[in-house]
């Protein structure tokens, strides 16, 4: 006969799930708590108490609110599984649950999965949320009538808040510092910054009030009248993906990340350039967006016209390469080509990814079909983690040794920092072949390149790794991306670009936003949503 619990009152199992979630799943919460809010005062320890105990009830009030047993097993079970995996992502990587994360991880593809898979994930997940979530099933609570039930729980509810709000006025001074100072850590509870974040990302979706359908905000899209003797312009859009600005070599960084681009004529970088989000289902639709971050939500964005229908609404070809986890719909109405796991080509793929430059291959052959105004997109692998070192072939190992695992604990910072300056280079070999094509078409085009990555990555500053925190809170390893921009002598000509103006621009604070504008202009395309003062090279752009 199985072994079933039958506590007297739903009120045990509640308090017991609370205390056990509290305890067991907020690891690194209680130790950045206890580095913030701990000298080793009674005051601080009454006040570390008291937060627990708050913790504690409002937990349990939640679970109380649950109406019948079959619902209240159903949420406990999902809750051990959630708190589980919000326990491995705090504990290995500092990882912060919000909205953002929420939305990234509903949208992670199978392969982005199996990059984080491991044993202490397995662990971790069995022992805090599977036997858990069985164990629940097992409860029994006695029968007792329906208005006994509500008075207990009414009578616990109401004496818990009393009891929470005399513990807060006690060290009252305290919460209003942690409220002021410490907020962020708010995003490590366990499973709570994953539901509130399972929250918020519904709410974000629900359709505003008269926005039906995909809205119009741009209007129709037209390209300025050439020249005569103008040439079709030609544009390379290439989306980096985790690349951060502290580790290309054009910025300062100390490390030949970018030889092969320091080497090329006509490369400009620009070092003050924030990303709009940390997380890539964040920030695509965000960087290909007419509307800033402020005023737009993701449900608004993905409704609204973006970058690349606003072009191809103007008759340019735009063509979508995609070497990572799709375009976030971004890439909805224009021609895609993928090639994850594409088998033709076994020096650079395997079932499950490939190396980036497989998004070379025949191109040149269709740069040859090509005869107007064109803009390719490349949406690349680039730096994808925590397996840094599968996303560079065996030549570009040039930083040793290198983190070769998904759990970065077995790892040092150094070898985690080398596997990642690896893929950097990598990306440099890739952008220095694809200016190469570019100049190949120079008689027949006017060819210009920007590259920017659409968020950064943590390497174990602060004890954070990869990305997703919440953006308000994000360090700048995760906001300040790379921006890259080459342009051929003739467009440079065309355009009237002159060197020192654009060499005045490269240290000014700019954001994914001056995309969308950016590119309308460097392709002599017009709409009503193009805000010159948003294009970052206004100051030094005179169409000839």
């Amino acid at each position: 006969m199985r072994t079933q619990f039958t506590p007297a009152s739903p009120i045990t199992p509640a308090l017991a799930i609370s205390i056990a979630l509290v305890a067991l799943y907020n690891g690194r919460f209680w130790s950045e708590m206890i580095a913030a809010m701990f000298s080793g005062s009674a005051g601080d320890t009454f006040f570390l108490a008291s937060l627990f105990a708050l913790l504690v009830f409002l937990h349990t009030i939640f679970l109380l609110l649950i109406p019948g047993k079959r619902a209240f097993q159903l949420i406990v079970s999902v809750l051990f599984v959630v708190a589980a995996l919000s326990s491995y992502s705090a504990d290995t990587y500092g990882v912060r649950i919000d909205r953002e994360m929420v939305h990234n991880l509903i949208e992670t593809d199978h392969r982005e999965v199996r990059a984080l898979l491991s044993p202490r994930l397995a662990l971790y997940l069995l022992g805090l949320g599977i036997i858990p979530a069985l164990l629940v099933w097992r409860l029994n609570p006695q029968r007792v009538g329906v208005g006994r039930q509500l008075r207990s729980r009414a009578l616990f509810i109401v004496g818990a808040l009393a009891l929470s709000a005399v513990m807060v006025f006690g060290s009252f001074s305290r919460y209003a510092e942690f409220a002021r100072e410490h907020r962020s850590l708010r995003y490590l509870l366990s499973p709570a910054s994953a539901v509130a974040g399972t929250v918020g990302y519904i709410r974000d979706r629900l359709p505003e009030e008269g926005d039906a359908g995909i809205m119009e905000v741009a209007g129709p899209s037209t390209r300025l009248a050439h020249a005569a003797s103008d040439k079709p312009l030609l544009m390379f859009l290439v989306i980096g993906e985790t690349a951060r600005s502290r580790d290309f070599q054009l910025g300062g960084y100390a490390r030949e990340t970018n030889p092969e681009l320091a080497k090329t004529t006509g490369v400009f970088y620009f070092s003050q350039v924030s990303s709009c989000g940390t997380s890539t289902a964040v920030s695509l639709p965000c960087m290909f967006s007419a509307l800033s971050r402020e005023e737009s939500s993701v449900a608004k964005r993905a409704r609204t016209p973006n970058l690349l229908d606003s072009l191809s609404g103007a008759g340019l070809t735009v063509e979508w390469y995609d070497n990572n986890s799709g375009g976030k719909k971004v890439n909805d109405r224009v021609k895609t080509v993928s090639y994850p796991g594409d088998p033709r080509d076994p020096t650079l793929c395997d079932a499950e990814s490939c190396m980036d430059e497989i998004l070379l291959t025949g191109l040149d052959e269709r740069l040859r079909a090509l005869d107007n105004d064109a803009v390719l997109v490349f949406h690349e692998m680039g730096n994808h983690g925590p397996a840094y070192y599968r996303r560079y072939p065996k030549r570009f190992e040039v930083f040793t040794p290198v983190c070769r695992t998904n759990q970065f604990k077995e790892c040092s910072d150094e070898a985690i920092r080398n596997a990642y300056d690896n893929a950097v280079l990598y990306t440099d070999h890739n952008l220095a072949r694809q200016i190469e094509l570019l100049k190949s078409v120079s008689q027949r085009f006017d060819t210009v390149l920007i590259y920017i990555s659409d968020h950064g990555e943590s390497l174990g500053e602060n004890g954070l790794y990869l990305h997703g925190a919440p953006l308000s809170l994000a360090p700048d390893e995760q906001t300040r991306v790379p921006f890259v921009l080459w342009m051929s002598p003739g467009y440079q000509q065309r355009f009237r670009l002159a060197g020192d103006c654009l060499a005045a621009q490269l240290g000014k604070a700019f954001r994914h936003e001056n995309l969308y504008h950016t590119v309308l202009a460097s392709m002599d395309v017009r709409n009503a949503a193009f805000r010159p003062a948003l294009d970052m090279l206004a100051p030094c752009r005179t169409p000839g």
